[in-house]
């Protein structure tokens, strides 16, 4: 997995294993947020989460949009 990771990084555009590894990433942060929202009861880490959302999906969406556009150009 992390040879693949590694040269998906040199690869253009986004391959299935770095979605696999930013998906996995943002998925840990959430459940951090979330252990540090129960552990301190802060609405700090309620809107941090929605803003991780945000950025998680919009980077989903971002690398969709990307694999469209190289599968319309082929």
């Amino acid at each position: 997995f992390f040879t693949d990771l590694w040269t998906s990084v040199f690869t253009p555009g986004p391959t299935p294993t770095l979605l696999i590894a930013t998906n996995a990433t943002f998925a840990a942060l959430q459940l951090v947020l979330l252990a540090l929202l129960v552990a301190t009861y802060s609405v700090h880490f309620v809107i941090l989460s929605f803003l991780c959302a945000g950025l998680w999906w919009s980077i989903n969406w971002f690398a969709a949009e990307v694999l469209r556009a190289q599968a319309e150009g082929e």
